[in-house]
């Protein structure tokens, strides 16, 4: 036995919400198992299995057809036994019979007609590969990708001293800044690199202010930096009396 749904359309699920709950649940019964498009033939009668009366479910489907929702294709008629009414849903798809008449067995003498418009598997190509080898668009390697694969080649101590290396630079580049001066130009005043990273790390802890570091680095310029020219050099030279 085919499996039968009901199918509630965005434009249906909008105009619900505002609606009551007996005509929520009179459309769900009314489209229940039939296909799209179909002239339905449904009767108040048809709701007591939702446990409404005749009154409540008359006011439902009026509710749905006040909301645009359904509408009567063929009015009711009393004669020896009454008919029911005709009814027609509003909104479809464009291609009718979403869902089939008649169950699909796999006799031969199935209709052809399938429960869906077009097929959502592949029946052929199963060998093929869904997706190329090759990507459409290459990635192209970033300098930082290319940054990440060379630290991975090198070994855990190397690593560690480069990272010590920048520690450092950027620690000489905070002070430099702070006395208004190039990094190299505060390395040499201060000595050297390691004499530079002393100072700099003093004042990152707050024990130096900026005018203090410039000081240290006048003192540091004149007790380890220049060489006093030959010209300026005094020799005294103790000489002893001539007898």
């Amino acid at each position: 036995m085919a499996e039968r749904f009901c199918i509630i359309r965005e434009a249906e699920y909008e105009a619900l919400k505002t609606l009551s709950a007996n005509a929520c649940k009179a459309l769900v019964a009314l489209k229940f198992g039939q296909c799209d498009g179909a002239k339905i033939s449904f009767g108040v009668r048809d709701l007591e299995a939702f446990g409404m009366k005749k009154s409540a479910a008359a006011d439902a489907l009026k509710e749905l057809a006040q909301a645009n929702l359904i509408a009567i294709e063929k009015d009711s008629s009393f004669g020896a036994k009454r008919s029911k009414r005709v009814w027609r849903v509003i909104h479809t798809r464009d291609q009718p019979e979403l869902q089939s008449a008649t169950a699909d067995t796999g006799k031969p003498d199935s209709p052809p007609r399938r429960t869906m418009a077009r097929a959502t598997v592949r029946h052929g190509g199963h060998g093929r590969r869904l997706q190329s080898a090759v990507a459409d668009t290459p990635k192209e390697t970033s300098p930082t990708s290319s940054s990440k694969s060379e630290e991975g080649e090198v070994s855990p101590a190397e690593l560690e001293e480069r990272t010590a290396f920048r520690t450092r630079k950027r620690r000489i580049g905070e002070a430099a800044k702070a006395v208004a001066m190039p990094d190299h130009l505060f390395e040499e005043k201060a000595g050297g690199h390691e004499a530079a990273d002393l100072l700099a790390r003093s004042f990152e802890r707050g024990n130096l202010t900026p005018l203090q570091l410039r000081a240290r680095l006048a003192e540091g310029e004149a007790g380890f930096g220049r060489k006093a020219p030959v010209s300026e050099m005094v020799f005294s030279i103790a000489v002893g009396d001539a007898r």
